[in-house]
């Protein structure tokens, strides 16, 4: 048969398949989005706030939902698009498929030192060395609320060391500690080493796939950060989720959530009245409270800005 014939063929095969995706998503340079990890912003910076994230809801550490940064500064944690019906090489609008937070959860090690106190024959002071040279003195803080807590400060808090022998706590043996530790065989003044409470720290045991779950709250549907939907199939319809041009913007586009073939609904952003707890000082939110997505009658209006390399987040980490 002619090899022709066979080349026509295929040409339709790969035609007709594009024929049947939308036309392709495109970042805010105009460039096609093939794959690859994307800030999620708001059409305008400003009040509209930054990028998207993961957060915590209310007072409970886990499970994470997808929020947005307050600040526009912030670009957020980008996301990745996978597993739509048509095939095509590029991402397609008005399709169902499957978004993810590409993020990498991670525990920041620091390193610490050990101090003999100068005021004190059997006191020690704790400092934080960035580096061989530089060594700041660890504090007290005590907030508006009377909670104290540990900071680089100006004046130093002395300790003293109290040997722990309950049975139920970690052993010696299975602690993680510097190599310094196990060389010398016990713990030595004036030199880095790592820090950690002893006891079961953890991160959130979960995928960050898009989902739309119902929390606790009547009548307020979150999108939720959840597990692999190839794993779920029975229930990944509640992972479906489309990419839109924005009626009312020329340049952006909205997400949308489609359990079915033919309805879907806008995902928009949820402010809190109230803030959760806060895991972290330095991602502590503004008066305005927390901002999720969150099935709503007002779209979010977004544009893609292309991301290099993945985001380690410091949000995940969950003390039980």
């Amino acid at each position: 048969m002619n090899p022709m014939f066979y080349f026509l063929l295929a040409l339709t095969a790969i035609l007709a398949t594009t024929a049947n995706a939308g036309g392709p998503v495109l970042d805010i340079e105009g460039n096609i989005i093939f794959g690859g990890s994307y800030y999620v912003i708001p059409v305008f910076f400003g009040a509209d706030g930054g990028g998207l994230t993961l957060s915590p809801l209310g007072n409970k550490q886990c499970p994470l939902y997808i929020g947005q940064e307050p600040s526009e500064a912030n670009m957020g944690i980008p996301v990745r698009f996978s597993n739509w019906k048509s095939r095509v090489g590029f991402v397609p609008e008005s399709e169902n498929l499957n978004i993810a937070m590409d993020v990498k959860a991670t525990i920041c090690v620091h390193f610490f030192q050990i101090k003999k106190d100068g005021d004190s024959s059997n006191g020690y002071n704790i400092v934080f060395c960035p580096n061989d040279k530089d060594c700041i003195d660890v504090g007290i803080f005590v907030d508006k609320d009377g909670v104290r807590r540990l900071a680089l400060s100006s004046t130093p808090f002395p300790v003293m060391f109290l040997n722990s022998t309950d049975e139920t706590e970690t052993s010696l043996s299975n602690t993680t500690a510097p190599h310094n530790f196990y060389r010398l065989g016990f713990v030595p003044e004036s030199e880095s080493l790592s820090i950690e409470m002893d006891t079961k720290a953890t991160i959130c045991g979960q995928s960050t796939y898009w989902w739309v779950a119902a929390p606790d709250m009547p009548k307020m549907l979150f999108v939720t950060a959840g597990p692999n939907p190839k794993e779920h199939v029975e229930d990944s319809r509640r992972s479906f989720f489309q990419i839109k041009k924005a009626e009312d913007f020329r340049i952006g586009y909205k997400i949308v959530f489609c359990p079915q073939d033919n309805y879907c609904m806008d995902v928009g952003i949820h402010e809190d009245t109230e803030a959760p707890l806060k895991l972290f000082a330095r991602h502590c939110k503004d008066n305005h409270g927390i901002r999720r997505l969150a099935l709503s009658s007002e779209p979010f209006s977004v544009r893609f800005v292309k991301a290099y390399g993945t985001e380690i987040s410091y949000k995940t980490m969950s003390i039980i």
